[in-house]
């Protein structure tokens, strides 16, 4: 059940966050499913949060649901990790079906920086002017440990763009093809 206190810092949050103040707001108790058990160990960039439908109903989400509706979010950010095994920039059914279609959303999704880049396993954070999109070349760096979720670079924009409904990059991915 939602704490009405998480949802109301939430969207007192994001509305003063607009408005250019950033409010103290207390950590709620996190439920037992809130552990990381990730393959590798976890980091913020490979972990899979995988916690019952319950859990993710009543407790994760009314706080967004509350920043999207209450205080009309400008802007969300997905993030690095996965969730339900598929990672959260490449999640039509959170970022369309959930947020945009049934919370109503009218904003814009921004990927964390080198999210995008992270569902194939590599990194463009080297890669200098002119990019392969202005005729230069550049090869990614690989990066070990991210969701090896796509195999390309076509893939990886496509998971974003298509499936996920993430308009900016962060990173140097959509610049640099």
């Amino acid at each position: 059940v939602d704490s009405p206190l998480s949802s109301s810092s939430a969207s007192s949050d994001v509305y003063k966050r607009q408005e250019g103040y950033i409010p103290r707001t207390d950590p709620q108790p996190r439920p037992d499913s809130a552990v990381c058990d990730t393959p590798g160990g976890c980091e913020r960039w490979n972990f899979d949060a995988t916690p019952p439908v319950r859990d993710f109903v009543d407790y994760y989400m009314p706080p967004f649901k509350a920043a999207v509706q209450r205080a009309r979010a400008r802007s969300i950010m997905c993030s690095y990790n996965a969730a339900f095994g598929q990672p959260t920039c490449s999640s039509h059914e959170l970022n369309g079906g959930l947020v945009r279609e049934e919370w109503g959303f009218e904003g814009f999704f921004v990927s964390d920086c080198t999210a995008l880049e992270l569902m194939q396993n590599v990194k463009w954070d080297n890669c200098q002017p002119p990019y392969p999109s202005q005729g230069g070349s550049c090869t990614p760096d690989p990066f070990p440990g991210g969701h090896n979720y796509t195999f390309s670079v076509g893939a990886t924009v496509h998971a974003a763009l298509v499936q996920g409904g993430i308009d900016y990059n962060c990173g140097p991915l959509y610049k640099t093809n």
